[in-house]
């Protein structure tokens, strides 16, 4: 099942950024004006907010039921750890304090949600492991070369020393 997910997570990973490079050739219609440019389908982050939703709902196996009750209170609690966040940017103790305070009100919730106490503590531990899959899964992808902007791997071969093409 875990293969299956991180396949999933995968293909609409590969899909973010293969929308994410410019299009080949000269440009068509008119000149771009400076400033800003328009967005041009969804920006990243709601494509791994969509990814994160569809991980959650799979590693807790949240039923319809289940789902309508939890995403409510996961949403509102991501947006009150933003909050603090902001905050509390200048003090990380304040920080750790507030948001240990919210995750402990998120688990009473969650108990009454989900029923069993195994399944809240899987909940609590969810966010960090998708954090770790997406964390893993761009390290592998600037360790492969995949993210040097031309698509391409790079070769294994350090700057400055060329490879010995001299056989012996």
């Amino acid at each position: 099942m875990k293969k299956n997910l991180l396949i999933i997570f995968l293909v609409c990973l590969m899909h973010l950024v293969s929308n994410a490079q410019p299009p080949q050739g000269p440009p068509q219609g008119p000149p771009l004006q400076q400033g800003p440019r328009p967005q041009q389908g969804p920006p990243p982050h709601k494509n791994i907010q969509a990814i994160k939703v569809a991980f959650i709902t799979r590693e807790l196996n949240l039923t319809a039921e289940e789902a309508q009750k939890f995403w409510p209170l996961y949403n509102a609690y991501s947006e009150s750890i933003k909050k603090i966040r902001i905050e509390q940017k200048q003090d990380v103790l304040g920080f750790e304090e507030k948001a240990l305070a919210e995750r402990k009100k998120l688990k009473a919730e969650m108990k009454k949600i989900l029923v069993s106490e195994d399944r809240a503590n899987i909940a609590m531990k969810i966010d960090r492991d998708f954090n770790e899959v997406l964390r893993n899964e761009l390290k592998d992808r600037r360790d492969n070369g995949n993210g040097n902007g031309n698509g391409k791997k790079r070769k294994n071969n350090p700057p400055n020393n060329p490879p010995n093409n001299n056989k012996q």
